[in-house]
């Protein structure tokens, strides 16, 4: 009867391909197979921690773009009112000139109608062409005087100051955008990598997790079928 039980045992092994060297040959896969996975699970956080320390950085780099670009709008804006600013003063300027031209005119007119009675009162001849004249003379370099500001203002500070410098913010602006649009770019290229590359370490981990389950509920199950076996052949030994 122990050479029956004996051979049922090694039958047990043998169909179940069990012995000392086997069991430990399985045991160390299976260790190796735990090392790896939690090998590849930290490579997975590491991996994830990186992307995400890269996310906040481009974050950070187009918050302070939109500041910038912010910024430059606030800019155009007071260039902007200061060419209203100057429209308005170039009307006022235009309306002063057109005042003193009246002036002129009508101190003409006067001292044309005054002129008679001048002559009249017998006033010498250089004093009754002197005065109108010097009066109109100051008048003229006045008119020419509001006249050069009014250039100024309208082709210099009205026109090409104030027009180029919003056109160079404005081409700030959209070298700004063009760059936030990049960056947007490679964020969106940087989390759909992170995303391929986490979903294949995902299937990588379920995988092994997956094979180690089933590599140990197959132990397990061997184990069980083997001290069952074993515990029925000692039941019967002694039961002989």
């Amino acid at each position: 009867m122990f050479k029956e039980g004996k051979k049922r045992v090694e039958r047990f092994f043998k169909e179940n391909r069990i012995n000392g060297k086997n069991l430990e040959t399985n045991l160390g896969e299976l260790e190796k197979s735990i090392d790896k996975y939690k090998i590849t699970q930290k490579i997975a956080i590491e991996l994830i921690n990186k992307l995400t320390i890269e996310k906040n950085e481009y974050k950070e780099q187009i918050t302070r773009l939109s500041d910038q670009n912010q910024q430059y709008q606030q800019e155009i804006t007071t260039l902007e009112t200061m060419r209203s600013w100057s429209g308005i003063t170039i009307a006022r300027q235009n309306l002063r000139i057109r005042r003193l031209e009246d002036y002129v005119e009508s101190f003409s007119s006067l001292g044309r109608e005054r002129m008679p009675r001048i002559q009249q009162e017998r006033m010498p001849r250089i004093q009754q062409e002197r005065m109108p004249r010097i009066q109109q003379e100051r008048m003229q370099q006045e008119i020419n005087r509001l006249r050069e500001e009014t250039h100024f203002l309208s082709q210099v500070v009205g026109g090409r100051m104030i027009a180029g410098a919003i056109n160079e913010l404005r081409d700030d602006n959209q070298r700004l955008d063009q760059e936030n649009q990049l960056l947007n770019q490679d964020l969106e290229i940087v989390r759909r990598l992170g995303d391929n590359r986490i979903a294949s370490q995902n299937v990588q981990i379920r995988n092994l997790r997956e094979q180690v389950e089933q590599y140990s509920a197959q132990l397990r199950e061997r184990g069980k079928i083997f001290f069952t076996n074993l515990i029925i052949f000692l039941i019967t030994y002694a039961s002989y």
